[in-house]
């Protein structure tokens, strides 16, 4: 077990011994527990495990978040219960907050340091855990290569690694507040990208993602899940509204190009993968191009060297030069409409006469220290090879794609109401297929959509969900509601995430040597000024927070170049003061956004 930033890692070998005598070399040791919010791991007697696992999943369902109690709960049970004390097994287990060792005598251990081990490979694993713990590599990368240690020195450990990790609800805990199911479907939706990328053949093939559709009022947190999702997936995403798109022989977008975005979201990540392989080499190689622009390419092999040393010691950063680089060629693009057989969407004239333009290079003048830049992204893309590049991009896109549709509410007919408007369940019927698993037809060739994970949202404030077509709705079998908030959510809106509205005012005021500070009572009055705004103007959520801070820190944003080096203090009283009394007949039209 390894944790570590915001990973904690449980991995198992797969091998099962009975006596000198191994029988199973691929069982699963590690599991997750508790809808996936706790993970165990076990070391001993398989039917001892089980028994343990089953118990402490009873013990968890009692107490309910509480890992710490229920593995106490558990480990009195084992001390006192005539048959569970012959049980022969230890376990691992961990939530996104803590980690436990329960043992053989019924005791629960703390591990310190973060990585524990059992079992009889545990120790070998342990240590080279340790060795590890100091360097760059993350919770999974450590798990994995103290496994692989463990399988090469102990007889009864396999190099058959099963892995469970809680990382990504705490990921998005960092940012958004509340929307628990929410962010509990996103994780177990990108881990079970990881899970089928884990198996073999055919089953593989089998297992397709159960795409979600999130419900819920404007400004709770919809689309920042989306955005944070989109870093943490480290996979190629796209974020495109429902309203962008008609249906099929009408102007505007078909549904298919977000397919095509898609595309161009892997190999932008694949590229910037592969740049980064070659960087180092690329660095010497733009070298070579700055001291030729420095000294000349005919340059004594001392001379070139001097100027070098001055060069890595940063002597030239600021000293202008000239260099050559490839010229891009602006060419205008066009769309194609949204026709059958319409399979480029939008066409670039470079793309076509790309040939012809690509061997033309211009003079650019710059700083040394600005032309590494151009000059390592250039000497990297010369190195790779675009069609390994696309043919790897292809493949994530498939395998790993994400799609968020957000606004697909509005393409909803609501029920009983008839008019012109016929491409709103067109574009619902174009999504069946794509949704479904189809192939899409690409500058970059063809694209198969079945393993791409779609997530669909919407506020439904008219249409209601059932108002989707009926075989819309079945493709998106996970439903999750997200909640309003109130002013506990308000409140820590403002104070909890990395990120928080106060801290980006705090740190905007620092730069013009203003410090700002709020105190507690005046949080409390921002968070129930929002409340009662949302409630007597109309709900758009935690946006309404923007609106109220803005109006309070009118003044100061002001007059801040002129308060150089002064401390102001928000009160709860200087929020009144500027906001005014509620309780009053205000004109709330101000706070509209």
């Amino acid at each position: 077990m390894v944790r570590k930033g915001d990973k904690v890692v449980i991995a198992g070998d797969g091998q099962v011994s009975l006596g000198q005598t191994v029988i199973k070399h691929s069982a699963r040791k590690v599991r997750p527990l508790a809808k996936g919010e706790v993970i165990a791991g076990f070391a001993g007697a398989t039917a001892d495990a089980f028994t343990l696992f089953e118990r402490l999943e009873a013990k968890l369902e009692q107490y309910p978040g509480q890992l710490m109690r229920a593995c106490v709960e558990l480990a009195k049970d084992w001390r006192t219960d005539r048959y569970l004390r012959r049980l022969e097994a230890m376990m691992l287990v961990a939530d996104k907050n803590v980690s436990l060792v329960l043992t053989g005598t019924g005791d629960v251990l703390e591990p310190e340091g973060g990585i524990m081990g059992i079992g009889s490979g545990g120790n070998y694993a342990l240590a080279a855990g340790r060795a590890l713990a100091d360097t760059d590599f993350d919770a999974e990368t450590i798990a994995r290569k103290a496994m692989a240690v463990a399988a090469e020195i102990c007889v009864y450990t396999n190099s058959s690694v099963t892995l469970e990790m809680l990382e990504i609800v705490s990921e998005l805990d960092r940012y958004i507040v509340g929307q628990k199911d929410a962010k509990r479907a996103v994780a177990i939706a990108l881990r079970n990208r990881w899970r089928r990328q884990q198996l073999q053949g055919q089953m593989r093939e089998e297992v397709l993602p159960k795409n979600i559709l999130m419900i819920g009022p404007t400004g709770v947190g919809k689309t920042e899940i989306s955005r944070r999702l989109a870093k943490l997936a480290n996979a190629p995403f796209s974020k495109v509204e429902a309203t962008k798109f008609t249906e099929v022989g009408y102007g505007g977008r078909d549904v298919e190009q977000i397919v095509r975005d898609l595309v161009e979201a892997g190999i932008t990540l694949i590229r910037d993968k592969k740049r980064d392989e070659v960087k180092a080499k690329a660095h010497v190689l733009a070298e070579e191009r700055v001291l030729d622009a420095l000294v000349g390419s005919n340059a004594s092999p001392a001379t070139r060297d001097s100027f070098r040393t001055k060069l890595r010691d940063g002597e030239m950063d600021d000293k202008e030069i000239e260099v050559e680089v490839r010229a891009q060629a602006q060419m205008p693009s066009f769309e194609l409409p949204g026709m059958p057989g319409a399979s480029v969407g939008v066409m670039n004239m470079s793309d076509i006469l790309g040939k012809a333009f690509g061997g033309q290079t211009k003079t650019k003048r710059t700083t040394v220290r600005e032309s590494y830049e151009l000059l390592i992204n250039e000497e990297s893309d010369k190195l790779l090879d675009e069609d390994k590049v696309v043919e790897e991009a292809i493949a994530l896109v498939e395998n790993s794609g994400i799609v968020f549709l957000d606004e697909i509410d509005k393409i909803c007919a609501r029920e009983g109401r008839a008019g012109a408007d016929v491409s709103r369940e067109g574009v619902q019927r174009d999504l069946l297929p794509l949704i479904e698993g189809t192939v899409v037809s690409t500058k970059h060739g063809p694209v198969k959509t079945d393993h791409i994970l779609f997530i669909a949202s919407g506020a439904f404030h008219v249409a209601k969900p059932s108002d989707l077509l009926p075989e819309l709705q079945g493709r998106l079998p996970i439903r999750v509601e997200l909640r309003a908030l109130d002013k506990d959510d308000f409140r820590a809106i403002l104070t909890e995430p990395e990120a928080s509205l106060i801290k980006q005012y705090v740190a905007l005021m620092e730069t013009e040597e203003v410090t700002l500070a709020f105190t507690e009572e005046a949080i409390e009055e921002i968070a129930s000024v929002a409340v009662d705004l949302n409630a007597s103007v109309e709900n758009i959520g935690a946006r309404r927070l923007q609106t109220v801070m803005e109006r309070i820190l009118d003044e100061i944003s002001f007059t801040a170049p002129d308060r150089s080096g002064e401390a102001i203090e928000i009160t709860a009283e200087f929020v009144k003061e500027n906001i005014g009394d509620l309780a009053k007949n205000v004109d709330l039209s101000k706070f509209i956004l």
